[in-house]
């Protein structure tokens, strides 16, 4: 029998419906909604570093919730897609360059316009 132990942080950010990607034992975790209710989604980014999680304030952040992320590079850039802008479903995708710490709009045609 395996025994399983973990750390539960009950102090996070508070926000839902957000995006996550895990890049060398740093969680990161993109936008989402305050509450269940709330239908403006975030623009903000949190790290989870050592037990401690620290908002990472950056410029051109898209403000999504519902959407999804994945890791491109080796860790280099985390890749945003589709997702819910507070109005309308979105096929967009936004790059972060976690290095830089800043974000880019790209074109990716292909993706249904409304996500």
């Amino acid at each position: 029998m395996a025994v399983v132990q973990a750390q539960v942080l009950t102090h996070g950010p508070p926000v839902a419906f957000f995006a996550s990607c895990v890049i060398n034992d740093v969680l990161y975790i993109h936008g989402g909604v305050r509450t269940r209710a709330d239908h403006a989604p975030s623009n903000r980014m949190f790290t989870l570093t050592n037990h401690q999680w620290t908002e990472l304030s950056t410029l051109n952040s898209p403000s999504l919730s519902y959407h999804r992320c994945v890791v491109m590079n080796n860790g280099q850039y985390i890749v945003t897609i589709g997702g819910w802008d507070g109005s309308k479903r979105k096929a967009d995708v936004y790059v972060y360059d976690v290095e830089n710490k800043t974000w880019h709009s790209t074109n990716a045609p292909g993706f249904p316009s409304d996500g």
